[in-house]
C-alpha cells in the first residue's frame, strides 16, 4: 500500500498541529502575527533538524533572504557538513556547481554554464548570497531538477516515448498513487477557465511527479553520500513542499532515518490569501509570512541575441533596448552595473547585469554598442518592465 501522508505525519518530529506564523529569524520590521517565542521555536526546529524543506515563491526577495538566514544558522551548528540542494539548477550542471563551490570557475561562469538565465531565469541576486555562502563556507550546492528537455518530452509524450538512456536519467520509481498529492495539484491544473482533456492532465502530472521525484532522489543521494552527520538546507517552489508531500514524503521514502528529523517550513506573502490553501496546521511546520518586495520585478532588455552571441538579432517593440535605440545587428561591447561595467559576451552577462542594476536601485545604466565600426552609448531607462528577453 502506498504511504500515504498520514504516516508522514506521524514520522515527522514536528506536527503539523504545532504550525504556526512566525516572524523570519533576522527581519526586524517585518509584518509578521507572532512573536518571539514563536521565532525560538523555529530556531530550534532548525537546530534539531536533519533535512529543513523551505518552500517559497521564486519571485520574492524576502523569501531568499530568509532561506539565507535558515542556511546561515545550519551552517554556524558545527558537526557534520551542510548541503543546499537547490531547485534552481538541473542536474547534468552538477560538475560546475561543485567547480564554483571549490573556486575554479567564479560566479558568473557559473551561471553561464550552468546556463542559468535560460534554465531558470529568476533575478540570480535573489540566490547569490546562499551560493556565495556556500563557495565561503564550502558547502555543496546540489543540483536537484531533471534536464528541461527530458523533463518536457516526458510530460508531453509519456515516458514511452523516452529512450533507455533518458530513462534511466530519471527516478526508477515514480509514484503516481499518493492520494493526498494527486488531489492537490489537480486542484491547481483544473482551476483555469478552459478544461484541459484528461490525457493532457495526466501529462502534467505526471511532470509534477517527475520534478518531484528528481528533487526527492537527488537530495537523497546527496545527503547519504555525505555521510551519517550531514544535514541539508532544500529550496523549492512551495507546491513542491508544502502540506508535507511532493518532495519531502519522498525524500523520507529514500533517506529514512538520515532525513529524519525533517522541518517543513511554508513562506507567504503577508496578506495574500490563496484560494486553494488549506489551514496554516496543514500547510508545514511552520508558515513565515513575509511583505511584498519594495523593488518588484527587474529589468528585461527586451532583445533576442544570436551568434555570436553579443549580436542583437531582434529587438522587442516598446522594450527597453527599442526605446533606446538599440536595433538589429548592434553588437553589445559593454553595460554598466553598480561602480562600474562589464563587458557582454552572450545573453548571460547582459542578465547578469540588469539583476546588478535592480539590486542596487539604479533607474537606468550605460550600454556600449558597436554599430557599423563604431562604438555607440546609449542608455536603457528602467522607467517600466519590458517582455521578457
Amino acid at each position: 500500500m502506498k504511504q500515504r501522508i498520514t504516516a508522514l505525519l506521524a514520522a515527522l518530529p514536528l506536527l503539523a498541529a504545532a504550525c504556526r506564523t512566525v516572524a523570519p529569524l533576522s527581519a526586524p520590521g517585518r509584518e509578521v502575527a507572532a512573536g518571539r517565542t514563536a521565532d525560538r521555536a523555529i530556531e530550534a526546529a532548525i537546530d534539531e533538524s536533519k533535512v529543513v524543506l523551505v518552500g517559497e515563491s521564486h519571485d520574492d526577495r524576502a523569501h531568499h533572504e530568509f532561506q539565507l538566514d535558515v542556511l546561515r544558522r545550519m551552517s554556524e551548528e558545527g558537526g557534520g557538513p551542510v548541503l543546499l540542494g537547490m531547485e534552481m539548477f538541473q542536474r547534468p550542471w552538477q560538475q560546475h556547481l561543485d567547480d564554483y563551490v571549490a573556486g575554479r570557475i567564479d560566479e558568473r561562469e557559473m551561471l553561464r554554464r550552468t546556463e542559468y538565465f535560460s534554465r531558470w531565469s529568476f533575478d540570480h541576486t535573489f540566490y547569490a548570497p546562499l551560493w556565495r555562502l556556500c563557495r565561503e563556507k564550502g558547502m555543496r550546492i546540489v543540483a536537484l531538477n531533471p534536464a528541461a528537455e527530458l523533463h518536457r518530452k516526458a510530460n508531453r509524450q509519456g515516458l514511452d516515448a523516452l529512450s533507455a538512456d533518458e530513462r534511466a536519467a530519471l527516478p526508477a520509481d515514480l509514484d503516481l498513487g499518493v492520494a493526498s498529492h494527486r488531489e492537490r495539484i489537480m486542484k491547481v491544473f483544473t482551476g483555469g477557465a478552459h478544461p484541459m482533456p484528461p490525457a493532457r492532465l495526466e501529462g502534467l502530472y505526471l511532470g509534477q511527479v517527475i520534478w518531484d521525484e528528481t528533487m526527492a532522489e537527488s537530495a537523497a543521494n546527496a545527503l547519504l553520500a555525505a555521510g551519517r552527520d550531514a544535514r541539508m538546507l532544500v529550496i523549492a517552489g512551495s507546491y513542491h513542499v508544502q502540506e508535507f508531500d511532493g518532495i519531502p514524503d519522498r525524500l523520507l521514502r529514500r533517506a529514512g532515518s538520515a532525513a529524519q528529523p525533517m522541518t517543513v517550513i511554508v513562506m507567504r506573502r503577508a496578506g495574500v490569501a490563496r484560494d486553494d490553501d488549506p489551514p496554516d496546521a496543514r500547510l508545514g511546520d511552520f508558515v513565515v509570512r513575509t511583505p511584498e518586495d519594495p523593488l518588484g520585478e527587474a529589468p528585461r532588455a527586451g532583445v533576442r541575441l544570436g551568434a555570436p552571441g553579443n549580436v542583437v538579432e531582434d529587438v522587442v517593440k516598446d522594450g527597453l533596448a527599442a526605446k533606446a535605440g538599440l536595433a538589429k545587428g548592434d553588437v553589445l561591447a559593454s553595460i554598466g552595473i553598480p561602480g562600474g561595467e562589464i563587458d557582454v559576451r552572450d545573453a548571460t552577462d547582459l542578465r547578469m547585469a540588469l539583476d546588478l542594476c535592480h539590486e542596487a536601485g539604479m533607474d537606468g545604466t550605460e550600454v556600449t554598442v558597436v554599430r557599423g565600426g563604431a562604438r555607440v552609448g546609449v542608455k536603457l531607462v528602467f522607467a517600466a518592465a519590458a517582455p521578457s528577453q
